[in-house]
C-alpha cells in the first residue's frame, strides 16, 4: 500500500529547521571532546570484541567471556548504560516468562503423574535418560 503526506511548506521547512537545531545543540554538548576512534574503528573493535565473546563462550571460558563483554564499554562508553538499561527493561518479562512457563510445566507433570497409571510411568521413567538433553555449546550451535 502507498502512503503519502501531504504538509504545507512552511510546516515541512520549520520541522526541518528544528531538527537542524536540535543536531547542531547535540554536537555542542561534546564539542570540547575528542573521539578516540572513528565511527567505523569503533564499530570495528565491538564487532571484534563481540566475536570473541562468541568464541571464549563457545569453548566455556565464562571468565574470559565476562571479561571482554565488559570490556565493551571502554570502547563505547554509553554501551554499559544503554546494557544496564536494556536489562532491567527487559529482564522482567524474560525472566517473568520463564518462571511461568516452568510452573505450568511443573504442575502438569505433577498432575500427569497422579492421574497415569503406573506401567506409563515405568515407561517414562526407563526412556527419561534418553530424553535427556544437555545445554552446552553444541546445543547452542
Amino acid at each position: 500500500e502507498h502512503f503519502s503526506l501531504s504538509v504545507p511548506n512552511n510546516t515541512a521547512k520549520e520541522y526541518n529547521d528544528g531538527l537542524e537545531e536540535m543536531k547542531a545543540e547535540m554536537r555542542k554538548l561534546h564539542a570540547g571532546e575528542k573521539e578516540n576512534f572513528s565511527y567505523k574503528t569503533t564499530l570495528m573493535l565491538l564487532f571484534l570484541l563481540r566475536l570473541l565473546c562468541i568464541v571464549t563462550a563457545w569453548q566455556g571460558n565464562v571468565v574470559a567471556t565476562l571479561a571482554l563483554s565488559s570490556a565493551q564499554f571502554l570502547v563505547a562508553p554509553y554501551s554499559l548504560f544503554v546494557s544496564f538499561t536494556l536489562a532491567l527493561a527487559l529482564a522482567p518479562p524474560i525472566y517473568a516468562s520463564h518462571y511461568i512457563a516452568f510452573s505450568l510445566i511443573q504442575s502438569a507433570a505433577s498432575i500427569l503423574a497422579m492421574i497415569c497409571p503406573s506401567f506409563l510411568l515405568d515407561l517414562v521413567v526407563s526412556i527419561a535418560p534418553y530424553l535427556h538433553l544437555p545445554i552446552g555449546p553444541v546445543f547452542i550451535a
